[in-house]
């Protein structure tokens, strides 16, 4: 059974210990369509169609789900960095650091993170959330290229099987294991659940939740 969970981050403003999330952009755009080249070994290209054109500064990003219940993820969340393929935050814009590499910044600094990226993620269940919440996501990225144009997202070669990627959140370099992609795509955002909405540190989990028409 294929579980279905998706990749995103929450962009955070942080004002002493009161934490207010905002979504600083329109959702992502809705899939029309996936087109997925694979040999025995890698992905070697996947393309997303979008209904509409891309938009530049999305808060959320879309999922590709695979045949092992793992993720690919394609996002843009400024005000918070996860990847190394981010332009990495100043002293100055961080406001807390999440686990290993991953950094929450202030959202009037839209210059911290706003750059597109991939993942893999390992998900989680959770009482908190109706769906599923976000867990471990890789730090370093699991496609060797990305082209944003117009309506159409491509990604380029992602080895499948067990392949080592750094923890964005717990900082070990570990296997994740890649499955055969399916041609199944889920629009996504996310929401923070707080025992105390006012102190980021009652945190639970960070909830998925499918945005525009869903999975397809």
């Amino acid at each position: 059974m294929i579980k279905t969970f998706l990749l995103g981050l929450i962009v955070a403003k942080i004002l002493t210990l009161t934490i207010t999330f905002n979504v600083i952009a329109d959702p992502a755009v809705d899939i029309k369509q996936i087109k997925i080249k694979t040999d025995e070994t890698r992905i070697k290209e996947l393309q997303i169609m979008l209904k509409d054109k891309i938009q530049t500064q999305p808060f959320g990003g879309y999922a590709i789900f695979t045949e092992e219940g793992s993720v690919i993820a394609v996002t843009s969340h400024a005000g918070f960095f996860d990847s190394y393929k981010q332009v990495s935050p100043s002293d100055s814009q961080i406001a807390l650091q999440v686990g290993k590499h991953a950094f929450v910044c202030d959202v009037t600094d839209v210059a911290c993170g706003p750059e597109w990226h991939t993942h893999l993620v390992e998900p989680v269940d959770s009482e908190h959330c109706d769906f599923k919440a976000v867990g471990e996501l890789t730090h370093t990225e699991p496609s060797n290229w990305l082209e944003f144009k117009n309506k159409k997202i491509t990604i380029n070669s992602i080895d499948m099987g067990n392949e080592a990627f750094k923890e964005a959140i717990g900082g070990n370099f570990r296997d994740f294991k890649v499955g055969a992609p399916i041609e199944e795509g889920m629009v996504f955002n996310l929401i923070p659940e707080f025992v105390d909405p006012s102190d980021i540190r009652t945190l639970q989990a960070i909830c998925i939740v499918p945005t525009g028409e869903g999975r397809l």
